[in-house]
This record gives C-alpha cells, structure tokens and sequence, in this order.
C-alpha cells in the first residue's frame, strides 16, 4: 500500500513548493549571502576564453580542487529536492562555486525514472547521494558503487507518535501503520524493529508515491497511520509546521532517535562509481565535488539565517524553520573528529549491519573509500574548520514560534528530550522538537 502525496491544506508558500519535471532537473539555488569569498571575487582572475577561469594566487579551498577539464557532474538525490534536503546538505549552491570548474546537474529522484542508468559521456560524470539503503539495488544489479564521502553525519531517522504513547516498547507497533517520509527512513525503522526482536513485516510501512514531493504527514493526523519514521530536520519539521498551522499543540507528539547514541549508522552519503573514481579525468571532478559541499556546509554552519532566508525563496517552508532545520543538521555533522565528510570505518560497519537487518538486498556489496575525501580534507583544513571545532547549537531558533504564554512544545533543546531506550525497547518520552538519543 503506498502513500498518496496530497496538498497540505495550509502551506504557507504554496506558490514555491519545487517539483520536478519530465526527465533531468537543473537547479542551482543561489545562496551567495552566506558563503564565504571565493576567486570569483579576486580582482586578478579573468577568464582566458576558454570556458574554465584563471587560476587564482588566493583561491577559496574548495576551488583549489578544480579539475583541469570543465566537467559536468550529474548529482542524483534520494530525497526530494527541497530546501531541508538539497537546500540544506548544498546550502550555498554549487552554482555560487563556478570557479571550480563544475557545470553541476542536480537531479531528484523521478517516479519512473532509474537513477542508476548512466550514458557515458566526455567530461561527464555521474554520482549519487544517498544511504546505503537507497543505492543497494544497484549493488545487486552489479553496480560498482562506492561512498566516497558522507554528507549527513550520521542518520536523523527519529520515530514520531502521539504523545500518550510515550513509554511504549517498538514491539506495540507489530499489526500497526507506520508513516515514512522516504526510504531511507523506511528501512532504518525496519532495522530498529528487528534489533528489537520484532518481524519488520508484521508492521506496514508507507512511503510516498512521489518521492520529490515535499514529506505529507497528513496521513498522522486522519487516521491511516498510527506512528511516523521521519528524518529530524525534515519529517520531523513537518508535522510540527503542520500542526502549529492546524491549531493544535505541537506538544501533543514527541519524537525520538530510533538509534541508540553512538550507535548510529551513516546517513546519506556521496557515491560514484569505481570506475570513475579510477579514471584520471573524472575523479579531480569527484573530489571538487565533494569539496565544495564540504565547504558550503561549514560556511552555512556559521551562516545560518543567511542560508535560510536564501534556501525559503524555494521552498514551501519559512525561512525560521529552515534556520532550525539546519541547525539539526549541523548537530549531525558536527563535532567531526575525523574531518567532515570524512567516513568513519565503525559507522560503516554499522551502516552495512543495519541495513542486513532491515532486509536490504545488495548492501552486502557495497564498499567505500577515503582517498577522496583526504584530498578534500588537505585543502580545506589548513582554512577551514573542518572539525567542527568553533561549532555551536543553536538553541536560539524555535522551530515554531512560541505562542503567548507557552513555547507550545517547539522550543526544546536536545537535553530536554528522552530518547528510545534500545535496551527496554521502550519507546520516546519527549514533547519537544528536537533530536535526542538512547544512552
């Protein structure tokens, strides 16, 4: 049974919802406020006619990694195209780095449509962002995919249900509907279940017709489903807006990590294909690829109401729930004690084991490499604080407004809020709209 996307009654920007249309997307979001100067902005480049600019004595880290060749990187998503998605995880859009040498083509996933179909073409290469559950029917398909960075951290993947449900253990939702944004999602709550005890196909689980459709949780709220696997800065987002715009308390459902903290497995990562990688012409592009978000995250992270307000003017959100959104994603990748983007091998472990538990065909062959991203690392660190280091939470950005006289449950912090205790298999006791974690 799947999830018919439907109109959410009261958007508040219906007017710049993003939808794909037939065939590739190209769409670059202009956040230019928030980044930081790039060679663009040195008056000693110029462009020698040949399509790829000057080289620059004082280059922005990123564009240091600029292949030779001007080449076309095809970047296809998973997750819809939207501000809490690609706006977020490319913050400053790729555009805004035209000096790295990159004609970038983002393309969200289309119903109909194989992702993994690839026309080979001159100065052209294709990669995919992803979890390892959305690439593994490539892997069966005998594929060569490899992560070669993770974009996310680790995965958001929280539980969210009524709160006169909390304490209840994961095994309640045997015979029950549970609610998933994406797939991602529907197989890290099918993974839980089995760590659990519980048979991931004694519960239904829906997941949109469309995936580029912005995240419906209207079928929380009439009936069809009882409980919702949802990404934090996004699903999660969602039904609270939504309920703030239906007038009802925030508060009335809570939401918490279905992973235990430290736990978790990598969430969305950069993939491409292994011989890509070893071809000399197309990697240089891979790893500029890889730098530029890298960078874009760490300049947004320090941004962040620049970023929002740009990312809201294509989006059906507000440009202060983006600004919380992104400061959920930030929490995810920061601190980063190996680097940002750089993949840590027990989280990898962890991710491949994860996703055998939820059933996951193909994930057994998937495999990753930092070589890249130690390139990335090199440019940037000497500039940037790829650690994550200077970075701060922001628990300043409420992701409703509080109404007069109560904080209507949005405006908790991550200590505020009770994780899924693994242990017990019990399930979460927080009223709040932030990300919390079992011990």
């Amino acid at each position: 049974m799947l999830v018919k996307p439907v109109d959410r009654l009261r958007r508040r920007r219906s007017g710049r919802r993003i939808l794909p249309v037939a065939g590739l997307v190209l769409a670059c979001l202009l956040v230019a406020a928030c980044r930081p100067p790039i060679a663009a902005e040195n008056p000693d480049i110029a462009d020698g006619g040949s399509g790829a600019p000057a080289a620059s004595p004082t280059p922005a880290p990123a564009v240091a990694l600029r292949p030779e060749a001007r080449t076309s990187v095809s970047a296809r998503l998973f997750r819809s195209f939207n501000a809490a998605d690609a706006g977020l995880q490319y913050a400053q859009a790729l555009d805004s780095y035209a000096e790295s040498n990159l004609v970038i083509d983002i393309a969200p996933p289309i119903v109909g449509y194989d992702p993994f179909a690839v026309e080979p073409a001159p100065d052209s290469v294709t990669v995919w962002v992803g979890s390892a559950a959305d690439v593994a029917p490539a892997a069966a398909a005998g594929l060569d995919l490899r992560a070669v960075g993770e974009i996310t951290g680790r995965d958001a993947t929280v539980l969210a249900l009524p709160s006169d449900r909390q304490g209840e253990p994961l095994s309640a939702l045997a015979g029950q509907t549970v609610l998933a944004d994406t797939e991602t999602s529907a197989a890290a709550v099918r993974a839980a279940l089995a760590g659990a005890g519980v048979d991931p196909q004694k519960v239904t689980i829906l997941t949109p017709d469309d995936p580029s459709a912005p995240f419906d949780p209207t079928p929380l709220f009439d009936g069809t489903a009882t409980a919702a696997a949802v990404s934090l800065y996004d699903g999660w987002a969602r039904i609270v807006e939504s309920l703030a715009a239906q007038g009802a308390d925030p508060a009335s459902w809570t939401q918490a990590s279905v992973w235990p903290e430290g736990g978790e497995p990598l969430g969305e990562l950069v993939w491409a294909r292994a011989e890509d990688i070893a071809d000399p012409a197309l990697r240089p592009a891979i790893t500029a690829f890889l730098g530029v978000v890298a960078q874009s995250q760490i300049a947004c992270s320090q941004n962040v109401e620049d970023c929002a307000g740009a990312a809201s003017a294509q989006s059906d959100r507000t440009p202060e729930g983006i600004a919380w959104s992104i400061d959920q994603l930030d929490r995810l990748l920061f601190p980063a004690p190996d680097g940002i983007a750089h993949i840590d091998p027990a989280a990898w472990d962890r991710t491949l084991a994860a996703a055998s538990a939820a059933g996951v065909d193909g994930a057994a062959g998937l495999t990753f490499t930092n070589d890249l991203v130690d390139a990335v690392l090199a440019a940037l660190g000497p500039s940037l604080d790829v650690h994550g280091a200077d970075f701060v939470p922001r628990d300043d950005l409420p992701l409703v407004p509080p109404t007069e006289g109560a904080d209507g449950g949005a405006g908790t912090t991550p200590e505020e809020s009770a994780p899924v205790d693994a242990a017990s298999d019990a399930a979460p006791a927080d009223g709040g709209a932030s990300p919390s974690t079992a011990p």
